[in-house]
């Protein structure tokens, strides 16, 4: 009797790996939920494949376990809350959503489902459930927060494109019109679905749509050459408005000549030699004001021709020593 007992007993099978075990083995995880009622109250996957399935998620989430836990307990139908997420984190099993599984039957927890959490006060946003394919393609944060919740991959590098191209070729200098702009870029990804649907009449009020919209963002193409007529000024203006915003500065003290190079110069070089052609401009002026520091006049000589001041100079001119050391 006792043997034909044993043969009666059910054996459990993982619909994953394709194992047997029996009840007693603690090889499935119990729960409430209505989806394993049929199969005594147990998990069809056994816990060395909730594991793995575990450990995969856990990659595909970059290594987040509150994301990968998360998506474990939908897939599963387990009730998640941030306190039993805490709680296996002190648990010494090596696989952590093995040791989740194995606080759900507590008191606090049991009977509950994963639908409990999502109509629970702690579920925040649908879009921490968003599908894992979604998730795997890592939609920044900052294109959620731009352009908000709603659409796919794809569609956010379509609104990201477009208001590049936006913002290359027209002037978005307030929030006001950067929100326009952005708008733009949403009717246009609307456009363009309408289109693929065939949908023209929806098509025709976007198109109506987008604008009026242009025509608020001041950016229709009369509006746009208008204000670039407005915005040009003359040279004389331009120059006018860079100096008195942003004058020229005086010349720093080490970039003066210090040391006289250029007075020297202008005397000694462009002086001698607008003296020498007969060109009167102030370099000639500033050399005969500069060699009349240094003139003696002779009254004998005063206005005598050259050769006779040389002739007077050899002569009488030079010291003894002077006429020896020629």
């Amino acid at each position: 009797m006792k043997q034909n007992q044993k043969q009666k007993e059910p054996k459990y099978r993982c619909s994953v790996c394709g194992d047997e075990f029996r009840r007693k083995s603690n090889a499935f995880t119990p729960t409430r939920s209505m989806l394993y009622k049929g199969n005594g109250g147990l998990l069809t996957i056994c816990k060395t494949c909730v594991g793995e399935i575990y450990t995969k998620y856990l990659e595909k989430f970059y290594g987040d376990e509150y994301k990968a836990i998360k998506r474990m307990c939908m897939l599963l139908d387990i009730y998640f809350c941030d306190s039993l997420f805490e709680a296996s984190k002190n648990s010494n099993q090596l696989n952590r959503m093995n040791a989740y599984l194995s606080k759900i039957n507590l008191v606090p927890y049991i009977n509950k489902t994963f639908d409990d959490y999502l109509f629970s006060s702690n579920y925040e946003d649908i879009s921490e459930c968003e599908s894992f394919e979604t998730k795997s393609r890592k939609i920044s944060s900052k294109y959620i927060k731009v352009w908000g919740y709603g659409f796919s991959y794809e569609e956010y590098q379509f609104l990201e494109g477009k208001f590049s191209e936006w913002k290359s070729k027209v002037l978005i200098d307030s929030m006001a019109r950067e929100s326009l702009v952005r708008d733009l870029c949403i009717i246009k990804l609307q456009q363009q679905k309408a289109i693929q649907s065939g949908d023209v009449d929806l098509w025709g009020r976007l198109q109506k749509t987008f604008q009026d919209t242009l025509s608020s963002a001041n950016l229709k193409p009369i509006q746009a050459e208008n204000d670039e007529k407005t915005a040009e000024k003359p040279l004389g203006v331009m120059i006018e408005m860079f100096e008195n915003e942003d004058p020229i500065p005086e010349i720093n003290p080490e970039w003066k000549d210090i040391d006289g190079i250029v007075k020297l110069f202008n005397i000694y070089f462009l002086g001698h030699l607008s003296k020498m052609l007969g060109i009167k401009n102030r370099y000639s002026k500033d050399y005969e004001e500069e060699m009349q520091k240094y003139r003696a006049e002779i009254d004998d000589i005063k206005d005598s021709p050259d050769e006779d001041v040389f002739e007077y100079l050899s002569e009488n001119g030079f010291t003894e020593s002077e006429k020896q050391n020629e």
